[in-house]
């Protein structure tokens, strides 16, 4: 049976969308793949923050205490962030930022003399050797000021060894250290000090995996707490 004009419109349309359909997905997956954008409340004073790129919302109400979204896929190039407050809808934070194709970003929101200000780091998660894993080190405690830090072998008494980074700087990241898979204590003091003011307790890692650990004030601004952040399964 011979088609009518119209259904050979109708093919070629359908046709048409489709191939444009697939090119369109094509140019949107290209470089993007893996670029990827996490953020982490680490500001003591401010309670939650809702997180926008590029003007949409991508996270609501991310609790202060270092929380951490997920990585979340976005092109790469600029990407204007901003960090709100959740009652008002203010700016806390309004950056516009350069990820690369392909580079994992931790974005922190942090706070210094009732300023909210971002720390941004690119992440590694590239494998460690066989039976290894890596550890990035980060100071986001303002009342802390510089900091040593140990990562020993849980129970060893902090007076017997040496930082394994030390004078950490507020607003700084070690870079990554490959240790031995095993339990470990990651302990940070004041720079020069041996007196824990977080960490301590025994983390099990694995051999593959890469992790951030950081310190951060309490909302209080006396205490202090470590959270470890995973960079990779």
């Amino acid at each position: 049976m011979q088609c009518s004009p119209k259904s050979y419109r109708f093919i070629f349309l359908t046709l048409t969308l489709v191939t444009v359909m697939a090119f369109a997905l094509g140019c949107g997956s290209s470089g993007s793949h893996n670029t990827v954008i996490r953020f982490v409340n680490a500001s003591p004073n401010q309670a939650s923050l809702n997180v926008l790129i590029d003007g949409v919302s991508v996270q609501s109400a991310l609790a202060n205490g270092g929380s951490s979204t997920n990585y979340l896929t976005v092109q790469p190039g600029s990407r204007h962030i901003q960090m709100q407050d959740p009652n008002t809808s203010q700016n806390l934070i309004d950056d516009t930022i350069s990820v690369a194709s392909g580079s994992r970003t931790t974005f922190i929101a942090t706070n210094y003399i009732g300023l909210i200000t971002p720390v941004v780091l690119t992440d590694d998660n590239s494998a460690p050797a066989s039976g290894a894993f890596k550890l990035r080190l980060i100071n986001v405690a303002p009342n802390l000021g510089s900091a040593d830090v140990y990562i020993q072998p849980g129970g060893t008494d902090i007076n017997t060894v040496t930082p394994t980074t030390t004078n950490l700087a507020y607003t700084s990241a070690s870079s990554y250290v490959s240790t031995t898979a095993g339990s470990y204590e990651v302990v940070f003091t004041q720079a020069g000090f041996k007196g824990i003011l977080a960490g301590g307790n025994s983390i099990a890692f694995t051999g593959g995996q890469v992790r951030t650990a950081m310190v951060l004030n309490d909302p209080n601004g006396i205490t202090f707490s470590e959270v470890l952040l995973p960079d990779s399964k």
